[in-house]
Parts: C-alpha cells; structure tokens; sequence
C-alpha cells in the first residue's frame, strides 16, 4: 500500500481531519493516514 504524503484528500492525522471537520469538509471515515499506516504496522507490514 503506497500512502501519499500530500494529503490532501486523505487527511495525515486526526489534527488535520479535525482542520477538514471545521472548515466544513470532515473527510469519509477511515480516510486518516496515521490510522492505516499504525494498522498495516502492528500487523507486521512494514511500514516506511
């Protein structure tokens, strides 16, 4: 899984979903980063 480091769809972390959420465009749930890359890790994968 290649994660983008622009996000600016998906937001980085939960600050930057907080950000979206009160500029008005709270972002899908599950569309944070941090979350996925933290999952992918603590199932082994590795995670650069």
């Amino acid at each position: 899984m290649i994660v983008s480091r622009s996000c600016d769809v998906v937001a980085c972390d939960e600050a930057q979903a907080a950000a979206f959420t009160n500029a008005g465009q709270p972002p899908t749930p599950g569309n944070v980063a941090a979350t996925w890359t933290t999952t992918l890790a603590d199932l082994g994968a590795q995670v650069r």
